[in-house]
């Protein structure tokens, strides 16, 4: 059986999964059959593609249990996703930095990671109910991103709005910032009000200057396709917070 393999940065998604214990359908890192992982709040969804095959073989055969998730994938609780991600090595060689499925069953989805001598395994119950249909929502949510495109660099823009934050501290869980945008060659503009202060914050991110924008990569032509079967009532409402 083909083994089934999730890198280190699948695991990342767990920064936008829903904290909320209640929330049955989001409260989790959905991991897809095709190796890709998936996480929502609500209001931000985060995919991240399968690990490439060509490097992620390079992963130790050290375990020959293996599992695959069901068609519609798998869910894992926060805190356990949080242990497998303190399982990693600390050797931080690329071909160590993957997880493997050994057991996939109805009441109990178990991961390996290993140093390439001895294994860690980390199990636990997969999550109730079923994940939204995340691909349509990323698919229309693609269709639709035509105003404007613009690039701009990852750090500069999350210490802008790290620093919003703390200049705007969370009011009830309200926290808007007005993101206004121009061209491809203009400044993103951040925009956030401190409702306890009356003070208002106002940043700019430059964009960066690119040749050629980012290719569409073969798993997002492939897989994220608009589905258009509907979903049962509880992830139903959960996809709808996601497109209002």
């Amino acid at each position: 059986m083909k083994r089934t393999l999730y890198s280190k940065f699948n695991l990342a998604v767990v920064g936008v999964a829903s904290r909320d214990a209640k929330d049955v359908a989001l409260n989790r890192v959905h991991f897809a059959a095709d190796g890709s992982t998936v996480a929502s709040n609500g209001r931000a969804l985060l995919a991240i593609s399968p690990p490439q095959a060509s490097k992620a073989r390079s992963f130790p055969e050290v375990e020959t249990d293996n599992a695959q998730p069901p068609e519609d994938g798998v869910g894992l609780s926060l805190g356990d996703v949080n242990r497998i991600k303190r399982t990693l090595p600390t050797d931080r060689r690329p071909s160590l930095q993957y997880v493997q499925m050994t057991r996939c069953k109805p009441t109990e989805v178990e991961m390996m990671t290993t140093d390439g001598k001895t294994k860690q395994k980390v199990a636990g119950q997969p999550a109730r109910g079923k994940f939204p249909r995340w691909k349509g929502i990323l698919a229309r949510a693609r269709r639709k991103a035509t105003k404007a495109r613009i690039c701009v660099d990852r750090q500069s823009l999350v210490q802008a709005l790290q620093a919003i934050d703390k200049a705007c501290p969370d009011r009830g869980g309200f926290n808007p910032v007005f993101v206004e945008v121009g061209d491809m060659e203009d400044s993103v503009v951040l925009r956030s009000h401190n409702y306890e202060s009356g003070q208002t914050a106002v940043g700019i991110v430059t964009p960066l200057s690119v040749v050629d924008w980012l290719d569409e990569s073969k798993w997002e032509r492939e897989t994220l396709v608009d589905d258009e079967e509907e979903p049962k009532p509880k992830t139903r409402r959960a996809a709808r917070r996601l497109e209002e």
